[in-house]
């Protein structure tokens, strides 16, 4: 006959599985720093860098030739997607970092 109690030996081990959620927890909090240190660092680039003379005629010809103010009147979805597509490259990876005083320059400038 079986004995229950073997089955008992094999439990798990509660105290590696918390060692183990801690051990977790601390490498997404410390990739969770990286990703705010590098995005300090691509803020300061970011607003160093189209503040300057040349950076700021970079951008003004960036914004014409991606017709950020531009009125889409294509009916051509393929046209349209590449349009958005533009757009989306200054709108979710260059303005989310500029500061609010840099951003009304750049974007009044037309």
């Amino acid at each position: 006959m079986p004995n229950h109690n073997d089955d008992m030996d094999m439990s798990i081990n509660p105290e590696s599985i918390i060692a183990k959620l801690v051990k977790e927890r601390h490498q997404k909090e410390e990739a969770t720093q990286r990703i705010i240190e590098n995005e300090v660092e691509w803020q300061k680039a970011a607003n160093s860098l189209f503040g300057s003379p040349n950076g700021k005629l970079f951008i003004k010809y960036l914004l014409r030739s991606i017709g950020l103010f531009a009125v889409d009147n294509t009916r051509d979805p393929a046209k349209l997607l590449e349009d958005k597509g533009k757009r989306q490259i200054y709108l979710q990876l260059i303005r989310p970092y500029l500061t609010p005083e840099l951003l009304m320059e750049l974007e009044n400038q037309r």
